[in-house]
């Protein structure tokens, strides 16, 4: 001590380990051979079963619930421990107050505790069938994206600790784990500390942790954690902070193999963690769902790389301040917005303000940032001429001009992509610029306008962007083919489908005669078409130009590109209209895989997949699987979308369908007039969300014994369709059936029958003998003679029912 303090005080903890690990080695072997003589026991209203782990601190055995109450897994944990270890008594003890404090969804659960019959404490928390979160993300190949939406409910779950004043103290993967529907369940206390005034151990008055004390896993430990210090929320912080740079790279930011723990305390303190970028080799560019390294670096440069440092830094005062804190860059990272972690420039704001909205606003703003950016490289592949050049330049100039007028500096930080368009086209109203030009540059916002849902702003654009055109191409050119097929969208989408299916035949006659440079645009106005006519009820008609886009796209080497994605999607609805469900669920797939691959999980063309896709397995009666399916698209939606946003209305709509068949009529009608209240403003009252969303309302209220009110919003649906669809569409006959159902619940038998017998005949002759809407009609049938007491007529109508 004397010679060299530091290797005496090293030397001791050497030494008492050494005691400690002698003595414990007898301990254990008893304790095992009691918890094996407790197998097949009972401990309150479980039965003890095999031993499922081993930690630092404990024994777990998976257990059963055994009073016929209901059927129940769980894991019972045991202490291992001295006879005479008062300390693991009373940590042991603390860590079932803590979970017993601690009810969320993200954190294990806590059902039950106390002792067994020779002594040994124990506790009974839910059974997580999981695996640990990296094991989980690498096996799946989940995308940054998807890894950190999983981090956010790790997060979560370390927040709500937080609050209750408890700090984890052990965050790594083997604590964190993950269901296989994608639950985060935090999980081992063992080792928290409670932060109050009352840190010793209930009915003890020894402390649950004392300075000095290592109870840790080194490798996630905060620097604080390895030199004894006292800690407090911001060691969790720095957990965190491993956990993520291990969840995105593979590996952890500092190694301590062959250390000791002085060695430790040096290192931590000491070394510079690499950027998360330089941290990958091999083929981990793979497990992150990426094609090359250098795309995964990409991704990892930057904001997360900074967020990560943050959370690693070796003083607790300089790191995240709360978890809310790094909580709100992870947010921010997802959303687009800047981070906190990056130095606050005004070139880094804007930059991630066109990059959300990039995001937000699909193919029209990859063009303004392609612009902007100045590379216009298909515009270099594709007109090569010195005038081409020029108009490149020139909308270039425009748009960095536009977007430097319309910077979050001068709208404030929460500025929209519609407020810096709206101002772009006021300047450009203003401005003095040749037809030519100012068409090129309206193609553009309008195409931004459209993909926001902002169809009637987009609509005015393009109109203005025609007349434009006209001046210089009186004719037409390609440029006004692309016009055409844009306005198509903006009419299809507002439920007007007769003009969008004239527009998108201009549109075809003028690419005859102005071919697209690109072949997938000539897929892209067939699958438009194909849509259509499938709104319009001409299905074979559809499927027939989807075959000619896949056999454009097969001639051309395209056919596995993401702008593929979109077309196969639409195969997949049409052939579940004409009965193929397994057809079509094979092209909900192999679309959703496009889609994914090329965009990513969360691109609105991903989620519709997912939707269609939930469609498909509804038909094919995988009923559960279908509704968790589409929730997913619905929530994927919302987030990226908006709640405003039509495709977003329509999935609403079509989960209110689900609550509907589900019998969960409080829920269908709350879902419904969700849709319903956009009607007009933002989405156009033709757009099909909103009359399909009055006829589900109207359902609803029918089974909750509001027969008037639902007939009256089932009527107002069937007026927006007659008025927006053609004469004869199945889905006119589909709403009479629906007041069939009304006037059924209502008593109205004879007023039911007849519009059962009329919708029955005509869908039959349009959707064929085993549609979906066939076959509900004809269960409304059966529903309506049991109730008139007509069972002979039931037994008729249940036969046909038979597939």
């Amino acid at each position: 001590t004397a010679n060299d303090p530091i290797v005496a005080r090293e030397l001791r903890s050497l030494l008492a380990a050494h005691h400690r690990t002698d003595s414990f080695r007898g301990v254990a072997t008893s304790l095992a051979a009691d918890l094996d003589a407790i197998i097949g026991e009972r401990l309150g209203a479980f039965v003890v079963g095999p031993r499922i782990g081993a930690g630092g601190m404990g024994t777990v055995h998976e257990g059963t619930r055994a009073d016929d109450q209901y059927q129940q897994r769980v894991a019972i944990k045991f202490l291992r421990r001295s006879a005479d270890d008062a300390t693991a008594v009373a940590r042991f003890r603390a860590e079932q107050q803590f979970l017993a404090s601690l009810q969320h969804p993200n954190i294990g659960a806590l059902l039950d505790g106390g002792v067994t019959p020779t002594g040994t404490p124990y506790f009974i928390m839910e059974y997580v069938d999981g695996a640990p979160i990296t094991a989980y993300c690498d096996d799946r190949r989940l995308t940054v994206r998807q890894r950190l939406l999983l981090f956010r409910q790790v997060c979560l779950a370390v927040r709500a600790a937080h609050q209750r004043l408890v700090v984890h103290r052990d965050l790594k993967p083997s604590n964190i784990f993950v269901t296989d529907n994608g639950i985060v369940k935090l999980l081992d206390f063992g080792i928290a500390k409670l932060l109050s005034d009352t840190g010793a151990a209930r009915g003890t008055g020894t402390p649950v942790t004392a300075v000095g004390q290592q109870a840790f896993t080194p490798e996630y430990a905060a620097p604080e954690q390895i030199r004894g210090e006292s800690i407090d929320t911001r060691a969790d912080i720095y957990g965190l902070g491993v956990v993520l740079y291990e969840l995105l790279t593979g590996r952890r930011p500092i190694s301590f193999a062959g250390t000791s723990p002085f060695e430790m305390a040096q290192l931590i303190s000491k070394a510079n963690v690499s950027p998360m970028d330089r941290a990958l080799d091999g083929d981990r560019f793979r497990a992150l769902g990426e094609t090359s390294t250098e795309r995964a670096r990409r991704r990892l440069h930057g904001d997360l790389d900074a967020i990560a440092r943050v959370a690693l830094r070796a003083e607790p005062a300089r790191r995240y301040a709360s978890v809310d804190a790094l909580l709100d860059d992870v947010d921010r990272y997802l959303d687009g917005r800047p981070v906190g972690a990056r130095p606050d420039g005004a070139w880094y704001r804007t930059r991630k303000f066109v990059a959300r909205h990039a995001l937000e606003s699909a193919a029209g703003v990859v063009a303004i940032l392609s612009l902007i950016g100045g590379v216009v490289v298909s515009q270099q592949q594709k007109r090569v001429a010195t005038a081409e050049s020029t108009r490149a330049k020139e909308i270039t100039d425009f748009l960095t001009t536009m977007l430097g007028a319309s910077s979050p500096e001068s709208f404030g930080k929460d500025v929209t992509m519609r407020e810096v368009l709206d101002s772009a086209t006021v300047r450009l109203d203003a401005d003095s610029l040749t037809p030519s030009l100012s068409a090129d540059i309206r193609s553009i916002i309008a195409s931004t306008y459209l993909a926001l849902g902002e169809y009637e702003t987009s609509d005015k654009q393009l109109v203005k962007m025609l007349a434009e055109r006209r001046k210089d191409a009186p004719e037409g050119d390609y440029n006004t083919a692309v016009a055409l097929s844009k306005l198509s969208l903006i009419q299809e989408n507002n439920g007007h489908f007769e003009q969008a299916d004239s527009l998108l035949r201009l549109a075809e006659q003028m690419y005859t005669r102005y071919p697209p440079p690109d072949p997938l645009e000539e897929v892209s106005v067939l699958e438009n078409r194909a849509r259509v006519l499938r709104n319009l009820g001409r299905n074979q008609e559809g499927l027939d130009a989807l075959r000619r886009a896949f056999a454009v796209s097969r001639a051309a080497g395209v056919q596995d590109v993401p702008e593929m994605a979109s077309a196969t999607i639409n195969a997949a609805v049409i052939a579940a209209e004409i009965g193929r469900y397994a057809e079509a669920d094979s092209f909900a797939v192999r679309g959703y895989e496009i889609s994914k691959a090329g965009y990513g999980a969360d691109h609105p063309t991903t989620l519709a997949a997912l939707a269609v896709r939930s469609g498909t397995l509804e038909f094919l009666g995988r009923k559960e699987e279908s509704a968790k399916m589409l929730f997913a698209a619905m929530e994927g939606r919302r987030r990226t979308l908006g709640e405003t946003h039509p495709a977003y209305a329509m999935n609403v709509a079509n989960y209110a369908d689900v609550m509907l068949q589900q019998e969960k009529w409080p829920d269908a009608a709350r879902y419904a007039r969700q849709v319903i209240a956009l009607r007009g403003k933002p989405i156009d009252e033709g757009h099909p969300s909103i009359a399909v969303s009055m006829v589900y309302l109207g359902r609803a209220l029918t089974r909750m014994d509001s027969t008037a009110d639902g007939e009256r919003w089932i009527r107002q649906g069937m007026a927006l369709r007659t008025k927006t669809l053609p004469a004869g569409h199945w889905l006119l006959a589909a709403t009479e059936s629906a007041l069939g159902e009304n006037f059924t619940v209502a008593g109205r038998y004879a007023e039911a029958e007849q519009l059962f017998v009329g919708a029955e005949k005509k869908l039959v002759a349009i959707r064929g003998d085993n549609a979906p809407p066939v076959r509900d009609t004809r269960k409304r049938m059966v529903a309506l003679y049991e109730a008139w007491g007509k069972p002979a007529e039931a037994a008729a109508w249940r036969a046909r029912l038979t597939p």
